[in-house]
């Protein structure tokens, strides 16, 4: 249900470099009915990240970055990764993806917004209203997506912050 801007591929392809595994782009909210919010992910405060962000990601386990549909993933960064484990992450099955890419090469950030990201009662992960078995498993997921850090960074031999997956700002 979220929808890219006509120009957004083109933009895309126009940043694209070799040594990519990532390129991201701001997403704008849209209610329902795709009308415009005035919500931006990632939120122009917690800033972007760009380059080689492996020792720094193994300390903190977080990067800012938007939802799915503002990213553009190397052929190759999603040929390492897939097949995932379906019943593992049949929901949230984006989370290996942006999870272990930043170990397959670098990142770069578009600083426009490309398209939208439609918000509605549904969403699992952008939704306010408090829920005990959303919070469980936000820490479960945490928790996967650190041992995935894990795995990659201790193979890469990068230092692992031995808290991670505690780390999360929005913990």
């Amino acid at each position: 249900d979220d929808y890219l801007t006509p120009n957004a591929i083109e933009t895309a392809v126009g940043h694209w470099r070799a040594g990519l595994a990532v390129l991201q782009w701001r997403l704008q909210g849209a209610d329902p009915d795709g009308n415009p919010t005035p919500q931006v992910f990632p939120t122009h405060e917690v800033g972007v990240m760009r380059g080689d962000i492996r020792a720094r990601y193994a300390q903190t386990g977080y990067y800012p970055h938007p939802p799915t549909s503002g990213i553009l993933f190397a052929r190759a960064t999603l040929e390492a990764i897939l097949p995932i484990d379906e019943q593992k992450w049949r929901i949230s099955a984006d989370a290996p993806l942006y999870t272990i890419a930043p170990f397959l090469g670098e990142l770069e950030f578009v600083d426009e917004v490309l398209g939208y990201y439609r918000l509605h009662g549904a969403n699992l992960w952008n939704n306010p209203k408090p829920d005990l078995k959303r919070l469980i498993r936000s820490v479960e997921h945490e928790q996967a997506k650190a041992d995935m850090i894990r795995h990659y960074a201790t193979q890469q031999g990068i230092k692992v912050n031995p808290y991670l997956g505690f780390t999360n700002p929005t913990f």
